[in-house]
């Protein structure tokens, strides 16, 4: 045998004995997976069951009451205004002026739409906001759902007022949509 057929045929015994060896690894990674035949179910089961849970806390988190305008009180009613007008005129207005001030008339309150749109945008805001620590998620989700929804939904309702008009011009009734 010549140096240069003495060095292939080392070269072929090595590379033998490593695909031996890559194959000793490819039987025991197989008994592995034929051991953990489910795993592909095992995990898809996970899957389902983390997708559950996570729907589950979505929910839970979501479960605030949300407010009712109707069957009130004079009384319950006032007060829950006077919440609500708060938060419209020193958070609303102040923090998103801009982005509302096309929408959110003066005339805001003779709208029976505005006030359910704008108290359950309230109701979301403390929901998300009020807590220990605030969710960010939460919050990504109202300034990026609910808030442009109201304003939208303000639009509508409001369609035609102006600052100084309100389209309803409806005579002021004693305890009516126009008194409060």
């Amino acid at each position: 045998m010549t140096d240069s057929s003495a060095a292939l045929a080392v070269t072929v015994y090595r590379l033998k004995e490593r695909l031996d060896s890559i194959q000793d690894e490819v039987n025991s990674l197989q008994a592995v997976v034929n051991g953990h035949s489910s795993l592909g179910a095992d995990l898809a089961d996970l899957t389902q069951r983390v997708r559950a849970l996570v729907a589950a806390v979505e929910e839970r988190d979501t479960q605030a009451p949300a407010p009712v305008w109707s069957g009130l009180t004079a009384a319950e009613h006032d007060a829950q205004f006077r919440q609500l007008a708060v938060f419209v005129d020193q958070h609303l207005r102040v923090t998103y002026g801009d982005y509302l001030e096309e929408v959110l008339h003066a005339c805001w309150p003779q709208h029976p739409g505005a006030l359910w749109e704008l108290g359950n945008l309230h109701a979301e805001w403390d929901r998300v906001y009020r807590g220990e620590r605030p969710s960010l998620a939460g919050a990504l989700t109202w300034h990026d759902r609910w808030l442009p929804g109201v304003r939208s939904r303000l639009a509508v309702t409001m369609r035609d007022c102006q600052e100084n008009r309100c389209r309803l011009q409806r005579p002021q009734v004693p305890g009516g949509w126009g008194t409060r």
